[in-house]
């Protein structure tokens, strides 16, 4: 009896109802096929013995369900539909999944809307296994809550993402792990409000390429952000030869300079000086006759002794 069906990246093509007729089956990759079909059609008691299901890149469907269907693929552990357009939301899908035992969910680039929250007691099956969820690359609005020993995914989120004070309190506090690298958060006045004491920053700068800016990386790695897009406000700051605020920073205009971080302005040139765009010190101002100084706290043209 067939136990492995790895078949990816093939020409195959048809209707994912085909493993109702492998019983035995174990695993079964068709990531990257013309393979179709509507998940949750499989009949009761089918693949009893799959533990493994990549649908990665086909045309698999999940559709939306009234009702939970109980003993749908009842020994799955990872399941893999990332790249796959189910276009419905994020709770369509683990609503169809609710009284299964996964600790794997991969769902990445899946068109997948709506909140990421975990209720009902029809999931909890689904919420007691549940360790990895990758739902990045979507269109989501919102994470609500998440569970004790979830590693959550929302990287590269497609719009602003808003999260959950309590949430990010709690992965502040625990080893619950977040990971929203490339998404912007939505909420911003909102968690610099309620949780930047919980936040704890890396005391290194870390400078970015361009934009003029610098940012500090948070200490605690169980929470994943891009600075500039969570909090700029509280973990970046501009660069010398630039001014702003946050990581919206712009070059010192001509004949000005900046010599510290995260200020608002720059300073003009002494009288007369020249700088080019972008100078990060006084003695990048070129003065007319001498050369740059400061004589009680006013920066001018001051000559030298032979002058």
């Amino acid at each position: 009896e067939l136990r492995d069906l790895s078949l990816a990246r093939s020409r195959v093509h048809g209707n994912i109802n085909v493993i109702i007729s492998m019983p035995e089956l174990v695993k079964a990759d068709l990531s990257g096929t013309a393979v179709s079909g509507d998940l949750v059609a499989l009949e009761y008691g089918c693949c009893t013995k799959l533990r493994e299901l990549h649908l990665g890149d086909t045309q698999v469907r999940i559709s939306p369900v009234a009702r939970v269907q109980r003993g749908l693929l009842p020994a799955l552990r990872s399941f893999n539909v990332s790249g796959s357009k189910l276009n419905v939301s994020v709770n369509n899908l683990l609503e169809s999944l609710a009284t299964t035992r996964m600790t794997s969910i991969f769902a990445a680039g899946c068109g997948l809307t709506g909140n990421v929250h975990f209720e009902g007691p029809s999931s909890k099956p689904l919420l007691s296994a549940l360790q990895l969820l990758d739902v990045s690359a979507n269109r989501l609005d919102a994470v609500l809550t998440s569970l004790a020993n979830l590693r959550l995914d929302v990287s590269r989120n497609e719009i602003p993402l808003r999260v959950s004070p309590d949430f990010i309190k709690a992965v502040a506090k625990s080893g619950k792990e977040l990971w929203m690298a490339d998404t912007e958060l939505a909420n911003q006045e909102e968690i610099m409000a309620n949780c930047s004491n919980e936040l704890q920053l890396e005391q290194m700068w870390t400078a970015r390429d361009s934009g003029g800016y610098s940012c500090h990386d948070l200490a605690r790695r169980n929470l994943q952000v891009t600075p500039e897009l969570f909090l700029p406000q509280l973990m970046c700051a501009c660069v010398p030869g630039h001014f702003g605020a946050g990581a919206n920073c712009s070059a010192c205009p001509e004949d000005t300079f900046n010599d510290q971080m995260d200020q608002s302005e720059c300073q003009a040139c002494p009288q007369g000086g020249k700088a080019p765009a972008g100078s990060q010190t006084l003695s990048a101002c070129k003065c007319p006759y001498g050369a740059p100084g400061t004589l009680e706290n006013k920066t001018m043209c001051l000559c030298d002794r032979n002058e």
